[in-house]
């Protein structure tokens, strides 16, 4: 059962990372001209990851 609370908990504080860090992002992204991000958090001894938009602009084909 802790496992699960601690689960949820680190859940939650993902959640909030995201709430802050997103709209920061998709400024800078907007600003930039930048298609996608990948951003890295460490809150509180644990490291957040995000992604935002897409790898590229235009689909790579075979």
């Amino acid at each position: 059962m802790l496992s699960l609370l601690t689960a949820v908990a680190h859940a939650d504080e993902a959640a909030r990372v995201r709430a802050v860090v997103e709209p920061l992002i998709v400024t800078l992204m907007s600003q930039s001209s930048i298609p996608g991000m990948a951003v890295a958090v460490t809150a509180r001894g644990h490291a957040y990851a995000p992604n935002f938009g897409v790898a590229a602009r235009k689909p790579v084909g075979p």
